[in-house]
Parts: structure tokens; C-alpha cells; sequence
């Protein structure tokens, strides 16, 4: 490794908190391979921030240090789209502590998750307030809604054209 990285791995800790930042390749092992293992890659690091308010400083470090930075949620993808390049210079942003689910508003049909839910989370907090929520896809148990959402997954209920 060199100077350089160890001094942005450095500097991560100190914006985050050393428990926010893996950087043993045992710890980044999962965040550098798709679960097919057909693709696998090299991190900087892997991030877990706990807020939003943390991502936002460590997406400002990125654009000031010029680093690439690869959102990674359930690792559920066939495409490798969350897995690392193999330099080693990109940061992985893990979701996995953005789980919570903020609110369930019944009457007006809406419920508010952070990015790493788990959809079958999802599934029961709407179940809860006596509504569906009609995704519904093999990997539901282990893929996150910020993922779902960013890449537009359909499941058994979706209508096509």
C-alpha cells in the first residue's frame, strides 16, 4: 500500500470513526466480489457511515480527494455494478447501517426506509400498518431497497409492457 492510501485511510477514520472504516482484506473480502464471483475487485476501503449527515462529509472528502466511490448494498446484482475496479484506489459505501425505517403513513399509502433496508423489512413494516408493498423478488431477503430502487427491479408483481 502505498503513502497515499494509507494516509486517505487515515483521514477516513478520522471523519468517520475507525468502526465506520474496514480496511483488512479479510473485513472488505464481501465488499469486493459479487455473490456469483464472477467479478471481483480492490478497495481503498469500505465505508459504513451511520447517517446521511456522514455520507455528505464523505462524499465532499471524495470529490476533494478525487476518489471513486462504489455504493454497495445486498450485493445481490448479476452485473458486478457494486464491486470495486481492481486498482484499489475506490472507496466502497457500504449501506448495511442506513436500515431504518423513518415512518408508515397508512392513510396516505407511504413509508419512508433509508437505503439499506432489506426489502422483506420493508415488506413487514408495510404488512404492520395493514398495507402491500408489491415488490417482491427471489433475493428479498437479502437486497436493499436503495438498490431495488436504483436499478428499477420489477419482481412477480410488476406489470411489463
Amino acid at each position: 500500500m502505498t503513502a497515499e492510501a494509507s494516509a486517505r485511510r487515515e483521514r477516513l477514520r478520522a471523519l468517520l470513526g475507525a468502526d465506520c472504516v474496514l480496511t483488512e482484506p479479510e473485513d472488505c473480502a464481501p465488499f469486493v466480489v459479487d455473490h456469483l464471483g464472477r467479478c471481483r475487485g480492490n478497495a481503498l476501503a469500505v465505508v459504513q457511515p451511520r447517517s446521511v449527515a456522514q455520507i455528505v462529509e464523505l462524499l465532499g472528502f471524495c470529490d476533494a480527494e478525487r476518489i471513486g466511490v462504489v455504493p454497495h448494498g445486498g450485493n445481490t446484482s448479476y452485473c458486478g455494478g457494486a464491486i470495486p475496479d481492481e486498482s484499489g484506489a475506490e472507496l466502497v459505501l457500504s449501506l448495511r447501517r442506513l436500515n431504518r425505517i423513518r415512518s408508515v403513513d397508512a392513510d396516505n399509502y407511504s413509508l419512508t426506509a433509508e437505503a439499506g433496508c432489506i426489502l422483506s423489512q420493508v415488506q413487514a413494516a408495510a404488512e404492520a400498518a395493514g398495507r402491500f408493498f408489491p415488490l417482491s423478488i427471489g433475493s428479498q431477503g437479502s437486497c436493499q431497497i436503495g438498490g431495488n430502487l436504483s436499478t428499477n427491479a420489477g419482481g412477480v408483481y410488476c406489470a411489463t409492457g
